[in-house]
């Protein structure tokens, strides 16, 4: 199995997944979560910093309204006691793509600041207030507009942040405490978010509790219900494909910087997977369809 392709693959797919109207689009189809896969992070670029950053919801929201400009503004400062901030112009980056990690990233800020809601709101994409200069394509494009010169923000997956060598920041949660995107912060956010009508919960973006890590999401696959247009060997396949996602292949993601889903769900999914192998046919059709 190629873990990392596979993992690459679904990130795509979560974007169309938080849109609400996609929703008969999915009607035919059973949505996996594969991981807690979008952890996204608020990375910097000061060097000499000698410590830790940490921020808060409503300061990173001011910081992308244009609100705060400089690093060493008192908003920062109060949230930095003893950390020598540097007196330096704040270079805020964004992506110029249409992305499931600006989707996350601005839901939170909507979630944290009614100025942010009102101005600019969620969505894949959106009226960046403080314009399109430090705009980057994808992931890497970010990440290169936060190193191009001392004073970047930004904000990716955490991956990306770990691969490029990028400082991210500590943030508070809900409750107020500052947390790093480990694993078992993010996994908090999800045991922490009260339960909706189905087994996913549709978001777990500023999730309540002391532990929770406040910007990640659910990575999805769409499998269609009736794998009949497939030949009998590539439907067994794909199902036992499916399987391994959720056994196995929860240990490989991790090596990957993302974060394996809870047991409970993993169970769930497993004996949906089980119902849709029961489903095919001798001949790969599912049955009672054709």
């Amino acid at each position: 199995m190629h873990a990392e392709g596979l993992v690459t693959t679904i990130i795509v797919v979560v974007a169309l997944l938080l849109v609400a109207s996609v929703s008969a689009v999915i009607a035919h189809r059973i949505r996996f979560p594969y991981t807690i896969g979008l952890v996204v992070v608020v990375a910097y670029n000061l060097p000499g910093l000698d410590g830790a950053l940490t921020l808060s919801g409503p300061v990173i929201a001011d910081l992308y309204l244009g609100r705060i400009t400089r690093w060493n503004a008192p908003e920062i400062a109060a949230l930095n006691p003893g950390l020598a901030l540097p007196d330096r112009p704040v270079r805020v980056a964004r992506r110029a793509d249409s992305s499931g990690t600006t989707q996350i990233f601005t839901e939170y800020l909507s979630a944290v600041s009614p100025l942010w809601r009102d101005r600019a709101g969620a969505g894949k994409t959106v009226a960046w207030p403080t314009g399109d200069a430090l705009a980057g394509e994808g992931s890497d494009g970010i990440a290169h507009q936060i190193l191009l010169e001392p004073g970047g923000i930004g904000y990716v997956e955490v991956k990306y942040a770990q691969n490029s060598g990028l400082s991210y920041a500590r943030l508070l949660n809900q409750a107020g405490r500052p947390v790093w995107p480990e694993p078992a912060a993010v996994q908090a956010a999800e045991r922490n978010t009260p339960a909706g009508d189905g087994p996913i919960k549709r978001s777990v973006v500023n999730a309540p509790g002391a532990d929770s890590y406040p910007i990640a999401a659910f990575t999805y696959m769409l499998v269609y219900r009736d794998l009949g247009y497939l030949p009998p060997d590539k439907a067994n396949a794909l199902v036992t494909f499916l399987a391994w996602c959720l056994t196995e292949g929860q240990a490989e993601a991790e090596k990957l910087h993302y974060v394996a889903l809870p047991s409970g769900l993993q169970t769930h999914f497993l004996a949906e997977i089980e119902a849709l192998r029961a489903s095919i046919g001798p001949d790969g059709a599912a049955r009672g369809t054709h």
